[in-house]
């Protein structure tokens, strides 16, 4: 059986950014140039500036900006460890709406192949998957 824990949470303060909207954003290996601009533009704290940063030092700039949003308490870790419950309402490509849920947990690495926690699928090993965003993730 998985080892789960509970975990001290690294996450936005909406009392700080407004909407949870504006500061999320699909995977990086499904956005293209114009679907990271629109994300961008939603809010100065769009995960989309760390997950898929630009520029001539993009990861330099994502590591500092990383700090900074923790300093100016855009990003705040709980104070105690606990488990968080997630209940996400999507359209899928067919266009019907699905519910997903799941929790956030601290959970031992283990080799792959054991059976219980499974590795990431491998499609994010390329970079941006032939300029597709998913449905519905950009207005």
């Amino acid at each position: 059986m998985a080892e789960v824990q509970p975990l001290r949470a690294l996450h936005y303060d909406p009392a700080t950014v407004g909407s949870l909207a504006d500061v999320v954003a699909p995977p990086y290996d499904v956005i293209d140039p114009p679907a990271r601009a629109a994300l961008a533009a939603r809010s100065p704290y769009n995960v989309v500036e760390i997950d898929l940063p630009v520029g001539d030092a993009p990861y330099a700039h994502a590591g500092e900006l990383f700090r900074r949003w923790q300093e100016d308490g855009v990003l705040v870790r709980d104070p105690e460890p606990a488990l968080w419950v997630l209940e996400q309402d999507f359209h899928g490509p067919d266009g019907a709406t699905r519910t997903r849920r799941g929790f956030f947990a601290r959970v031992r690495v283990e080799d792959y192949g054991a059976g219980r926690i499974r590795p990431e699928e491998e499609r994010g090993r390329g970079g941006p998957d032939q300029g597709r965003v998913a449905p519905g993730t950009v207005a």
